[in-house]
């Protein structure tokens, strides 16, 4: 995909999953529809993916699908952090805890494969 549509579709997702986001924790649909935070996190990675194609590209870094997964995984795990931190997980139910973690992990993963895979264009 070339630069230019790479970075409107960047645009766009990133509007996407903020107004997901707002709305989201406004009428709290996190916490109704188990499936939303999921949604979510799919549509990020996706948008961290594409970024970070977006960025090897410009910079002419080689292994591109190398630099994807690592930006992924450390904006994933940045993530968790944050939600721990400021208190949007239940410590107090320590299985829910690594259940939740480990299912946002891995659709971030399948979202950033994704996102690999329409920025490389292939």
């Amino acid at each position: 995909m070339d630069t230019r549509r790479l970075l409107f579709l960047q645009l766009f997702l990133i509007g996407v999953v903020a107004a997901l986001h707002v709305v989201g924790t406004a009428l709290y649909l996190y916490w109704m529809f188990w499936w939303y935070d999921m949604l979510v996190h799919f549509l990020a990675s996706i948008w961290v993916a594409l970024s970070a194609v977006w960025i090897t590209s410009h910079l002419g870094l080689k292994n591109v699908g190398v630099w994807v997964f690592l930006c992924v995984v450390m904006v994933s795990v940045g993530w968790e952090f944050f939600e721990f931190k400021i208190g949007a997980t239940d410590m107090a139910d320590t299985k829910g805890f690594v259940v939740d973690t480990i299912l946002d992990m891995t659709v971030n993963m399948i979202g950033g494969f994704l996102g690999l895979y329409l920025g490389r264009g292939k």
